[in-house]
């Protein structure tokens, strides 16, 4: 997957949208030192950035504690993905190395195991969602709208100008 179709950094507000984790979430783990943004100027952390692979790395680590891991384990994974470069990572999915060794210290890629789910613990499959997700993101436009939308009808009879405020507000 090329970055170039997606950001190269992404806001705590990404995060949360892309792993499903609350921004006061994020900031938790941030102040606690399970996540270390490479951008992170102290304060409220309104300016906290992430790189792709810590996204990747923060999704896997935030649905394995949905299942119970340990915060020990989170912060490991969270570290270990985020300091992965994307083309190792891809280079390890090619040779069927996709998944997470909860039992090793330190955490490393590996094939799946015998007897166990072949989708828990693969980090090949958070990694596609996340690219979807980042994709997603991408496309929007840039900045979000902002102010109220005005039910149809409403303000009508009201000129603003020349125009209704219904037609200002269709604009």
């Amino acid at each position: 997957m090329e970055l170039n179709d997606m950001k190269e950094l992404f806001s705590t507000g990404d995060v949360a949208e892309i792993t499903s984790l609350s921004s006061d979430n994020i900031g938790s783990w941030c102040e606690k030192g399970i996540i270390r943004p490479i951008d992170d100027p102290g304060g409220h952390g309104r300016h906290r950035r992430f790189t792709f692979m810590q996204v990747v790395g923060i999704s896997f680590g935030a649905r394995r504690r949905r299942e119970g891991a340990h915060l020990r384990f989170v912060t490991e994974v969270i570290a270990f993905v985020g300091a992965l470069p994307e083309e190792k990572l891809l280079a390890e999915f090619k040779v069927k190395r996709s998944h997470l060794t909860p039992f090793r210290h330190p955490v490393q890629l590996s094939r799946p195991w015998r007897g166990a789910d072949p989708n828990e613990f693969n980090l090949e499959q958070v990694y596609y969602d996340v690219v979807k997700k980042a994709k997603k993101l991408a496309a929007r436009p840039a900045g979000r709208p902002r102010g109220l939308k005005f039910p149809q009808g409403y303000g009508a009879g009201k000129k603003a100008g020349n125009r209704t405020n219904l037609e200002v507000a269709k604009r």
